[in-house]
């Protein structure tokens, strides 16, 4: 398969000093933002004049072009947001400074700092086009793909045959992953026609149809290797999956998210025990070496399969704060529990283990609305002890 750029070379129409002008555009690959996937444009003025180019014309690799009219004095070349349909300041990402245009017959400027911001510059020289241009070809277009797993850096897939192009990612966690695919220099989002998203030969991928810049989601099951495939033909992207391994967890309720959300990062060491003397069921987990920040729940897991997930109050996970980090022991509750504002409870005492009616008794502080207040048995108190109503 061909590298595919557009060929865009025109020779310098300079009558006068103010004829209309082709200027050009080097995408150095040193500067941060500049290089990837997206589009340009020349904004240009003078005492009584402005106005925008259209985006400018691939010429060659990361070189563009547009044309100014006669008369301007100065320019701005700008980054614009790739799904733009017309260059405007609301579409810049990031622009040069105030550039005036050369006398000579310099007429190619070359980005060399700034980056992602509103004060790049660089510098002036004479385009000259490659010897060896290489042709379009409009029916094999470069494929590329951007996503959590490289940063969002455009990156292309390698051809495997004339059908096909793939690419292998690492995946490090088990949880979705965010992509999409980069044909030529059009973005595709979920759902856009023209292009279908598979797992593996059959089964549609999860698709985000909004928000999220309608990205392609990757559902991992376990970390591993994912190869990803471009079909030609039907604009089809296949993801092949690792071998799964074998779930072999019993019945019960588990701890997930400290190792991982999905059922492969389970392990028996995981599962909660029912707890004796509770009057309602409840379910204990002692010995949990827990750190700040991380986030659970409990999940069900029933014939091999997982079944309905527990969170505390409108769903949210438990989040573990600094007074909570620790060793600790993890009580959770299939019936939801106000006193606990949720489903699970973590004692915070050095013991590793509290009798139930302790755990409802236990004052629990927080701050709301900037002032401390303790929660205990259903009741709200402020500092000093007084109930609030």
């Amino acid at each position: 398969m061909k590298k595919i750029f557009s060929l865009f070379v025109a020779a310098l129409m300079c009558t006068t000093l103010f004829a209309d002008k082709q200027l050009y555009l080097r995408v150095s690959t040193g500067s941060e933002g500049w290089n990837d996937v997206t589009k340009f444009a020349i904004y240009y003025f003078n005492d009584t004049q402005n106005g925008w180019t259209d985006f400018m014309t691939p010429v060659e690799e990361n070189v563009y072009s547009a044309t100014i009219p006669d008369g301007m004095a100065k320019v701005i070349f700008t980054r614009q947001n790739k799904d733009a349909e017309t260059p405007n300041w609301d579409n810049r990402w990031s622009q040069t400074v105030n550039k005036d245009l050369p006398t000579d017959d310099k007429d190619l400027f070359t980005i060399t700092s700034g980056g992602r911001t509103w004060e790049c510059d660089g510098e002036w020289s004479k385009f000259v086009p490659s010897e060896t241009p290489v042709t379009p070809d409009p029916e094999v277009p470069v494929i590329k793909i951007a996503g959590d797993f490289n940063d969002w850096t455009a990156t292309a897939l390698t051809p495997v045959d004339e059908n096909t192009a793939s690419i292998t990612v690492n995946l490090n966690k088990a949880q979705n992953w965010g992509f999409k695919m980069i044909v030529g220099e059009k973005w595709l989002s979920a759902g856009e026609e023209g292009v279908d998203y598979k797992r593996g030969d059959a089964a549609i991928a999860v698709k985000h149809e909004g928000g999220m810049g309608n990205n392609v989601f990757i559902v991992a099951d376990i970390a591993g290797e994912y190869t990803i495939t471009w079909t030609y033909a039907d604009s089809t992207v296949a993801v092949a999956f690792p071998e799964l391994p074998e779930i072999t967890l019993a019945d019960g309720y588990y701890v997930i998210g400290l190792t991982g959300w999905s059922i492969y990062s389970l392990s028996a060491s995981l599962k909660l025990e029912e707890s004796e003397g509770a009057e309602v069921p409840e379910y204990v987990l002692k010995n949990v070496v827990l750190t700040e920040g991380q986030e659970m729940k409990v999940v069900e897991v029933k014939d091999k399969k997982l079944g309905n997930w527990y969170g505390m109050k409108d769903d949210k996970n438990y989040q573990v704060t600094s007074d909570v980090a620790g060793t600790r022991d993890i009580y959770f509750r299939p019936t939801y529990n106000e006193a606990w504002e949720g489903h699970i409870f973590v004692n915070w005492e050095d013991a590793t283990a509290i009798d139930n009616a302790k755990a409802n008794a236990k004052a629990v502080k927080s701050i709301e609305n900037g002032m401390l207040i303790i929660r205990r048995e259903g009741k709200t108190y402020n500092v000093l002890g007084v109930e609030m109503r």
